[in-house]
């Protein structure tokens, strides 16, 4: 038994959409009527899979967008990760070379006063000889 399709006045004559699908729906509905009760299980059994498919294929639709979302959340992540550690990593750097300058300064304000020391005592020294010098020659 093979179905009957009926093509009623409304659809032939191109009635507006609702009429056509609800005088679709009742000659679809008279169609499997006339069939036998196998062929509208096997009719049935067709659509539910069709059915379970299209879910599925929705299922792993759905399962692929969120594993695309976690993938990019997971690299965000990590880039994320990445950047601070490179700041943190600056950071260390900017104070370390802070912190050599400082020493730098430091030793080169020893040093001078140092130098200064040394300075004034070679011409506390110089004085002292010049005054024995001028004692001794008077």
């Amino acid at each position: 038994n093979k179905p009957i399709v009926i093509q009623t006045g409304a659809e032939a004559s191109g009635a507006p959409s609702s009429q056509t699908a609800a005088q679709s729906s009742a000659a679809k509905a008279a169609v499997i009527a006339s069939i036998d009760p196998l062929e509208e299980a096997r009719i049935l059994a067709k659509k539910k899979q069709q059915e379970l498919e299209r879910m599925q294929e929705q299922l792993m639709e759905q399962q692929r967008r969120a594993d695309i979302e976690a993938i990019e959340k997971q690299q965000r992540s990590e880039q994320e990760e990445e950047d601070r550690r490179k700041r943190e990593a600056e950071q260390r750097r900017v104070a370390e070379e802070e912190s050599r300058m400082r020493y730098q300064q430091e030793r080169t304000a020893m040093e001078e006063r140092r130098r200064r020391m040394e300075q004034e005592r070679t011409e506390e020294r110089r004085r002292e000889e010049e005054s024995r010098v001028g004692l001794r020659r008077e």
